[in-house]
């Protein structure tokens, strides 16, 4: 049973900003087959969004002005030398900015780990939930990106205005 035409679920547009045309592509299926309950299917996508992503993610974090942006980019640098090496996403957590260290856990890390563990090796159910979970880290991280580059180009417009 389903409807015609497809019910689709739009995407957050700050995600949608943030994300280049093919990740958006991968982001749009990935909430739609969410939606339908694909667990598998979100999972893989949400996944492929990670792989490609992850490191743009940091380089945008390192920008951030409460940051550590020298130790950030020598992180960068050893894993560029060694991509298959994931000390980037073991040690990034206390050059991060405070906004995203309130969780208490290091969520470039925790995405990470998720494009680690082999697809076929979880249920349909366990790829749902790990999808979903995906999806909501992944808004919350892109989303705290966004509200601090904000903050601080209003920032500078009021001090451009002050002086």
């Amino acid at each position: 049973v389903g409807s015609l035409p497809q019910i689709k679920i739009l995407p957050n547009k700050i995600i949608t900003q943030y994300f280049e045309r093919e990740t958006n592509k991968w982001y749009f299926k990935g909430i739609n087959a969410l939606n339908e309950n694909y667990g598998i299917g979100s999972f893989a996508y949400f996944r492929r969004i990670i792989e490609f992503e992850l490191i743009n993610i940091i380089n945008d974090i390192k920008t951030l002005p409460d940051s550590h942006e020298k130790e950030i980019q020598d992180l960068l640098d050893k894993h560029n030398e060694k991509p298959k090496v994931s000390t980037i996403y073991d040690n990034i957590f206390e050059h991060l900015p405070n906004s995203l260290k309130e969780l208490g856990d290091n969520p470039i890390k925790l995405l990470y780990n998720q494009t680690s563990k082999g697809l076929h090796s979880l249920t349909e159910e366990q790829c749902l939930e790990k999808a979903k979970s995906i999806l909501m880290l992944l808004n919350f991280v892109i989303r705290k990106i966004n509200e601090e580059r904000s903050e601080i180009k209003d920032l500078r417009e009021a001090i451009k205005g002050l002086k």
